[in-house]
């Protein structure tokens, strides 16, 4: 039985752009699932009439009137302007048709800001910004510079001292946001990840290499699969029987093609050690740990050390990791493992999700 893998195909733009250019009145009516968007585009004025919507979320925006406030030639470009305007997404603010792609941003800084603005992308070499003209108010006197705020995160400076020094707003929203954002530098620079004794954890790490005989006989007992400990690197992957096997004899029994998942995570430990997982899901869509790894550091040497003590283990039980599909969230450092990982005779497909 083959799994059926479903990829995302990539959105065709249908709207004439010489169209919308040139002529003064272009309508549009999408069809949505559970609701029905008719939008009309007139330049300058881009007017949203949601018709026939219950949901609460769109009631104000029913009221609003967007306007187009910059075209772009890149997708880029608009990005960065975003992000220097202090806009972030909206959780689940993205919406696709056939014409174009629909990205929804709100204030970065304050979460009663009305100010809202919307990435509209017909293709990568034409994109608008329509903003709902509602200005930044209080918070547009704290919009500083994003660049002056990350080098100042990098330093020993407290939150209040940043706040008094950017003239940001002291109250306790602000301060709690500076916070967060300084502990999450922290990690990026591995200030947090430093070990205190590092003979204590080799001393550790080699009490719990078992043999495989061992791990056979207590197959919910955890153990390493391997280690590399170094002054400002370390890696400790650790596992059970139980999974390892349970991932050997899905596969076998079910004679389908090998996959696999690689992905890390943050904030599942106290002393904020960043955790790897290797994976595997099922056709009922459960996941299946395989091997874990607590790293230092997020990069293509972690990942490519877990994917190699995990491949030495299942060796060693008469199995081989041989995927032919690899899922992830296309990041750079998950790329890079599996190119310098797996040779050049071995086919798989890369998954991004």
């Amino acid at each position: 039985m083959q799994p059926r893998l479903n990829q995302m195909e990539p959105n065709e733009v249908s709207v004439n752009l010489e169209d919308i250019m040139s002529n003064p009145r272009v309508s549009i009516n999408h069809d949505v699932p559970e609701e029905r968007m008719e939008i009309e585009y007139e330049r300058p004025v881009v007017l949203h009439q949601l018709q026939n919507v219950s949901q609460n979320a769109f009631e104000e925006e029913k009221q609003e009137v967007w306007t187009i406030e910059k075209e772009y030639n890149d997708l880029k470009s608009a990005r960065e302007d975003l992000k220097f305007a202090n806009f972030k997404t909206v959780p689940g603010g993205y919406y696709t048709s056939k014409s174009k792609k629909t990205i929804s941003y709100q204030c970065g800084f304050k979460a009663n800001c009305k100010a809202k603005r919307k990435l509209e992308i017909y293709s990568n070499e034409y994109v608008i910004i329509i903003t709902n003209n509602i200005d930044h108010g209080e918070c547009q006197s704290s919009n500083v510079d994003s660049r002056e705020l990350r080098k100042m995160m990098k330093t020993n400076a407290t939150a209040k001292s940043i706040v008094e020094t950017l003239g940001l707003a002291n109250d306790k929203k602000t301060i709690k946001s500076i916070v967060n954002k300084k502990q999450y530098e922290k990690k990026k620079t591995n200030e947090s990840h430093k070990i205190n004794n590092e003979d204590e954890l080799i001393t550790w790490c080699q009490e719990h290499i078992l043999p495989v005989s061992e791990i056979i006989q207590s197959p919910q007992k955890a153990f390493v699969v391997g280690y590399n400990i170094e002054s400002d690197f370390y890696c400790v992957c650790i596992t059970t029987y139980s999974l390892v096997n349970e991932f050997i004899q899905y596969f076998r029994l079910s004679n389908c093609p090998q996959l696999i998942q690689l992905d890390g995570t943050y904030r599942l430990m106290t002393n904020n050690y960043i955790l790897l997982v290797l994976g595997c899901q099922d056709f009922s869509g459960l996941f299946h740990p395989i091997t874990l790894c607590v790293t230092s550091n997020e990069n293509s040497r972690a990942y490519k050390f877990l994917l190699e003590t995990t491949g030495n283990l299942l060796s060693e039980l008469n199995c081989e990791l041989e995927p032919h599909f690899v899922m992830s969230d296309g990041a750079k450092s998950i790329s890079l493992a599996l190119d310098e990982f797996f040779n050049q005779d071995t086919e798989y497909t890369k998954i991004n999700v």
